[in-house]
């Protein structure tokens, strides 16, 4: 069964935001996650990003660097980055197998993202 390309779309809750994925971070569908990424983090009314990878069926190196600029980015604006994805799942797996599971914010639900920025 052949996944979906990426599909990338925010959603702000209060002075949050939520930036979704859903089907597959490679080479060449990065891009497009690293733009939502980079316009969240700058954005004035941000306080927190959520990067919400519970729906990526794949998640290639690539999606690393993302993350890890992202999470840069954020840190330099002030804008901290919290990545949910939930053990087991191909984000989770890349995270964890290259042990960057130290330098992201990973946890297990949106929700409960949310409701800790608060």
């Amino acid at each position: 069964m052949r996944s979906e390309p990426l599909r990338v779309y925010c959603e702000q809750i209060d002075d949050q935001i939520v930036v979704h994925a859903v089907g597959e971070v490679d080479l060449t569908t990065a891009p497009l996650l690293d733009q939502a990424l980079s316009q969240a983090t700058a954005a004035p009314a941000a306080r927190w990003v959520v990067v919400n990878l519970t729906k990526v069926d794949f998640f290639g190196a690539v999606g690393l660097t993302v993350l890890l600029t992202a999470t840069s980015h954020g840190h330099a604006t002030g804008v901290p980055v919290v990545v949910v994805t939930h053990p087991g799942q191909p984000a989770h797996r890349t995270i964890t197998i290259t042990e960057l599971h130290h330098k992201l914010a990973l946890i297990n639900s949106r929700d409960h993202a949310l409701s800790d920025s608060r």
